[in-house]
């Protein structure tokens, strides 16, 4: 049991150090995909309720 407690702790560590690397080297493609997928959610959000107040 402790030799995976100590992969998964290890796994961690690495998966955090590539995602700090990550942010930091493509921090604006990053901006451009979270606003993307934010407006995609606002969207679909905003047509669920106009198809549900035409429907009433």
């Amino acid at each position: 049991m402790a030799i995976t407690l100590s992969i998964v702790a290890a796994a961690t560590v690495l998966f955090r150090q590539s995602m700090i690397h990550l942010i930091e080297s493509r921090a604006a493609l990053l901006d451009k995909t979270s606003r993307a997928i934010e407006a995609s959610a606002g969207l679909l959000l905003t047509l669920v309720a106009v198809r549900e107040l035409i429907l009433k």
